[in-house]
């Protein structure tokens, strides 16, 4: 029923989440003033500590951890590097570089000046979300030689460790029950018990054995 449905605009969006929101702020006043009468005439003005198992069902909280989510998501997806964009790094770095030997050990390096031009070649062909990786600030946290040149494959290094992290985060941040930006124990068993079936390391461990390993795995 939707195929002649044209697309809502950014702002019908934005206007449908807002009257959704009301809608719920509206929900929870009108269940608060149900349980207790006076808030309809004395506003309340002390709100006690609450435990965590309210935490999580809170209005406030529930918007918390939508917004997280919501944030988190789109910076894996328009943030996130794909094979071909490490690929596309690893080859260009590969290109500039030029071979430095010491002790008998050589190390193929990259002077700043390539290394600049590597990223602005990479934002041209493959987006602006590579931009990130090739700030001076990048190149000056790796150990240069007396030709002001760093480690092609330290360099490299870093950029997968920072992609997943990245991805990491993204698939971590959903078990996060409260919003708070950090998992507790019980979300972590939960993130644990769900991933077993993707690990081919556990591929053999019988379900009724799940709970053991995430207990273990956990603590």
């Amino acid at each position: 029923h939707n195929r002649n449905t044209p697309e809502p605009t950014l702002e019908a969006m934005q206007h449908a989440e807002e009257a959704e929101f009301e809608r719920m702020q509206q929900l929870a006043r009108e269940e608060e003033e149900r349980r207790c009468p006076s808030l309809r005439h004395i506003p309340r003005f002390f709100e006690r500590k609450a435990r965590d198992a309210d935490k999580s069902n809170s209005l406030r909280s529930r918007v918390m951890r939508s917004a997280t989510l919501r944030l988190v998501h789109r910076m894996g997806t328009e943030e996130a590097l794909v094979d071909e964009d490490l690929e596309a790094i690893l080859a260009l770095l590969k290109e500039h570089a030029r071979e430095r030997s010491a002790d008998n050990v050589s190390d193929d390096v990259i002077d700043f000046a390539s290394f600049v031009r590597i990223g602005e070649q990479l934002v041209a062909t493959r987006g602006d979300r590579l931009r990130q990786f090739f700030k001076p600030s990048v190149f000056m946290k790796f150990p240069y030689d007396h030709d002001n040149c760093i480690p092609i494959s330290l360099f490299f290094t870093f950029v997968v460790r920072k992609v997943n992290i990245r991805s990491t985060r993204s698939m971590v941040s959903p078990y996060d029950a409260l919003g708070r930006g950090y998992l507790k124990e019980k979300d972590m068993e939960n993130f644990i018990f769900e991933l077993i079936p993707a690990l081919p390391q556990l591929n053999q461990l019988q379900e009724e054995f799940y709970p053991f390993y995430v207990f273990t795995a956990v603590r």
